[in-house]
C-alpha cells in the first residue's frame, strides 16, 4: 500500500497463478493508482518494491492482464522490464468496441 499524508493513493494485490501447488512460483497481481496521483513515481516504487519482496520469496515469475485500449499502462510496464507474452485479440467488449487483452511478465531467473 502506497500513503501520501496517510492516506492510501495505490496499492498492489497478487496472489500464485493458480491453486495448485504447480503454479507456486508465479504470481499473478494487479497495481492501482489513484488518478491524481499518477505520473509521481508512485507505481513505479510500489512495483519495484513488489518485484524485490517476490523475488525474495522464490518465484520465478510475475505476471498482469493490461487492456489494449491502455497503451500508457503497457508501456509503463515494459519500462520496467516486462515482456509481453501473449495478446487476445478482442477479448473484451467494453463501450461499444472489442479490445485486445495484453499478457505480460517479468521474469527473475
Amino acid at each position: 500500500m502506497a500513503l501520501v499524508n496517510d492516506l492510501p493513493v495505490g496499492s498492489i494485490e497478487y496472489h500464485p497463478a493458480t491453486s495448485k501447488p504447480a503454479s507456486k512460483y508465479t504470481w499473478t497481481f494487479g497495481i492501482g493508482v489513484s488518478p491524481d496521483y499518477q505520473s509521481d513515481g508512485i507505481g513505479s516504487q510500489l512495483l519495484e518494491h513488489f518485484k524485490k519482496f517476490a523475488q525474495k520469496s522464490g518465484v520465478h515469475k510475475i505476471h498482469l492482464r493490461a487492456l489494449g485500449t491502455n497503451p500508457g499502462a503497457i508501456h509503463f510496464y515494459q519500462k520496467h522490464g516486462f515482456e509481453t507474452e501473449g495478446i487476445l485479440k478482442d477479448e473484451f467488449f467494453i463501450n461499444g468496441i472489442f479490445v485486445a487483452d495484453y499478457q505480460m511478465a517479468y521474469f527473475f531467473d
